[in-house]
Parts: C-alpha cells; structure tokens; sequence
C-alpha cells in the first residue's frame, strides 16, 4: 500500500519529534503492508515555514537511515499545504513541493472550520497550471461535514479528495466517521492515507480503515485508493475516477468554471 499523507519527517512539524520517532513510524507503516510513503509535512506559513528543499533533504536522510536500518519503506517528497490566497505565487516561486513529473498534484489542506470563499477560483488557477489539488481530509472539515455538497463541486471541478484512515474506523469521532462513509458512498473520496503523527497516536496505519472503505464501496474500489490512485499521483499519471453521485451544490457556479 501506498501513504500519501503522513508527518514522518522530524521536527519539522506537530509530527514526528525525532529520527528514532521516524523510525519507528516506517516500522509500523512496513508492518501494516505499506511499502511507499509520501512525507507530508506542514506548509503554514508564519506557523509552519517548511519549503520544498529543505523537506527534500530531509526526505534524503530519511530514506538514508531506513534503508541502514533494514526498513523496506521508501519515503517520498511532498507535503500538506495550507490553502491561501498567496498558494499559487508560492508553487509558481518553487517553494512548494508538487507530485509527480508530467500531471501534478498538490496535497491541500483547508482550514479546519470552513471552505474559503475563493477556494474554488483558486483551485481553478492550480488546474490552469496542471496543478490537480488533492484535498486532505475533508471529512474532518466543519463547514463540509454540514454540507457535502461543498465537496461535491469541487470534485466535480476536477479536484481531488484523500479521507483518513482513522476517520472511518472511528479514531476521530463520530461526526468525521459519519461524513467519511457519506463521502464514500457518494464517490467524493479518492485516497486514504494515515494522517500519521507519531508512533503512538495517529499511528501510520492503513489497514482497517481500508476494510471499512471496503465494506461501503467494495474491495476493488477501497483496494484502489491505497494502491493504483495513489501510485498514479506519485508517478504524474492521468488518475481515472467515479463522477461524484450526490447531484446536490451549494457552490453550483464551480462546475461552470472548470472542466475535470
């Protein structure tokens, strides 16, 4: 299975606190079947001042240390970018990691409590560049637990949308849960990823969320969020999804902005 979201590198973030930490979480990831992780740290700026080289190097050391210690994990360059007005600059200046080499793809955090108002026309200046957001874990967003019709136009707009793991098996509580398997249902969710923090808490596991996803939307779908999308982002490949179910929109202008 492939991880593209977890807080693996040290003391870059509220993640891992050091190299022992780190090793540690690649230990339970190999364990739980996960072969390939994207490091995800933090882009917040004023909170947060990671950049791509600086994570880059990181990501170097890392993959140094796991392969002296005998880890089979291989750790990947990315990172969980906080979406604001100022996004594109930052990606256009070089400072933000992208994924993948010919399609790319952008992990994008929203705040916790709400969509911005201009989140749409800012995912279609990403889009205009071949930049294709990848929303992390909308299920834990309070604005889109309420209306998942937020969601829906985005995705239906071209965007992409990765659920945590934990949220479907309960480990967030049960609003996040509930909108996680809401999401499934309606083909709003196209990756599951850890969200790992640590090797204690939100540790980096795939597994059970995976058998949950399963129970909603069959094995081979669930299978394909952890193996197949992830690994098509990591590659820059074209990425083929379900067209969204739920025909509802409360931002209905989106559709009309940008084509997927």
């Amino acid at each position: 299975m492939i991880d593209l979201h977890c807080h693996i590198l040290p003391a870059v973030d509220d993640g891992a606190n050091s190299w022992e930490e780190s090793l540690e979480m690649a230990r339970i990831a190999e364990a739980d079947g996960i072969t390939d992780i994207l490091a995800t740290p933090h882009i917040t700026p004023g909170v947060y001042d990671n950049d791509r080289e600086g994570i880059a190097a990181a990501v170097f050391e890392l993959n140094r240390r796991l392969a002296a210690a005998g880890i089979g994990v291989t750790i990947h360059v990315g990172a969980d970018v906080h979406v604001d007005r100022e996004l594109v600059g930052r990606i256009e200046a070089g400072a933000v990691p992208v994924v993948g080499d010919e399609m790319r793809y952008l992990m994008a955090e929203l705040p916790h409590q709400q969509v911005p108002p201009n989140v749409a026309q800012l995912f279609y200046e990403l889009r205009l560049r071949q930049v294709t957001p990848v929303i992390t874990h909308p299920e834990r967003n309070a604005a889109i637990q309420q209306d998942l019709g937020l969601l829906h136009d985005l995705v239906a707009a071209g965007a992409l949308a990765q659920v945590t793991a934990g949220s479907l098996t309960g480990e967030f509580g049960p609003v996040a849960r509930r909108a996680g398997l809401k999401m499934l249902e309606r083909q709003l969710i196209h990756v599951i990823a850890s969200d790992a923090h640590g090797p204690e808490r939100r540790r980096p596991v795939l597994r059970a969320g995976v058998t949950r996803a399963a129970s909603v939307v069959g094995e081979e779908a669930a299978q394909a969020m952890v193996n197949g999308t992830p690994k098509a982002i990591l590659c820059g490949d074209l990425v083929s999804v379900p067209e969204p179910l739920d025909p509802k929109s409360s931002l209905r202008f989106v559709s009309r902005l940008f084509a997927r």
